[in-house]
């Protein structure tokens, strides 16, 4: 399965990032959000397969941190 990392904008100009299966995951997200926002519909990352680390954990990064991880890539 490929996931994708989405940039969504809220009505007030928030930025979060979400991740999605595919495009047809992030219209039904948006759909039922009509606050929110994908500008371009197209991912800012994409995967081939979903894979797990050992000792690792999901963390909520901040703007700065996503914008750190995005310019390395």
């Amino acid at each position: 399965m490929e996931l994708s990392i989405y940039e969504i904008e809220n009505s007030k100009g928030r930025k979060t990032y979400k991740i999605f299966a595919d495009n047809i995951e992030l219209k039904e997200y948006l759909s039922k959000n009509k606050d929110k926002v994908c500008k371009d519909n197209k991912p800012m990352f994409k995967a081939n397969e979903y894979r797990e680390y050992s000792n690792t954990k999901i963390k909520n990064l901040s703007q700065e941190e996503v914008e750190k991880y995005l310019s390395e890539m």
